[in-house]
């Protein structure tokens, strides 16, 4: 793991015991940098558990629900006893889509929006004092979350209003970040094969291949842009 005196890069991952958020970790470790991987519940991510005999003090798991402020404060604070400074800060945690129209309720569209708005700028706000001068953050967005595109009936209701605020959270980020030379976007994986998208058309490898390629290439030009996989820019 990177500290202040170390060289290479290293990334940090919510959300990374499956699907895109795993394979978002695989590909920096396989590419020689190091991780720190969160996710709700350490000791049943087999696959990190498995990296993690693999790839030795290249992966530091730690635990990180995204509806649990608590979590923030420990991880914050765990990160920099450890002296960790990071490169590239990947929000990609997330949760259900809500409830249809005629069920919607208070319950599911809180649950929806303290994972994946309020639960984005809790990272933020955590991960900030640990980024070097230079860093990229990215909020995983939707392409759902886009108003411009909001012109077909789905049953995603919460979750496109929710990612329509990470949207603006990446927005208002990359203004309080300027100064220090911070990249911060909102990007879509695009619709990934996963366990919670069964219908999705690219696999998670295709899309973090994107994604990655993409975030090699941002310079501050980029920042607080609304980006799919592939850099295409989406209209708000």
């Amino acid at each position: 793991m990177k500290t202040k005196d170390a060289t290479g890069q290293t990334v940090i991952v919510t959300g990374s015991n499956r699907g895109i958020g795993l394979g978002w970790v695989k590909h920096y470790l396989n590419a020689g940098d190091s991780v720190v991987a969160t996710c709700r519940t350490p000791a049943e991510a087999t696959d990190l558990i498995a990296l993690k005999k693999e790839y030795g003090n290249k992966l530091l798991i730690e635990q990180l629900d995204m509806s649990n402020e608590e979590h923030f404060d420990r991880l914050g604070e765990a990160l920099a006893r450890y002296n960790v400074r990071i490169d590239i800060a990947i929000n990609n945690a997330g949760s259900g889509s809500g409830k249809p129209f005629g069920e919607w309720d208070t319950e599911s569209f809180a649950i929806t929006f303290e994972v994946h708005t309020i639960g984005s700028a809790l990272f933020a706000q955590m991960v900030t004092p640990l980024l070097n001068d230079g860093a990229k953050m990215v909020l995983t967005s939707s392409g759902v979350g886009s108003i411009t595109r909001a012109n077909r009936q789905n049953e995603m209701d919460a979750y496109a209003i929710a990612k329509a605020g990470v949207n603006m959270l990446a927005r208002r980020l990359s203004i309080r970040l300027a100064d220090r030379n911070i990249v911060v976007v909102a990007l879509t994986p695009g619709a990934v094969l996963t366990g919670m998208n069964p219908n999705g058309t690219i696999s998670v490898e295709e899309s973090v291949g994107l994604m990655t390629s993409t975030l090699d290439k941002l310079t501050m030009e980029d920042s607080g842009s609304f980006l799919q996989n592939n850099g295409t820019v989406v209209p708000w």
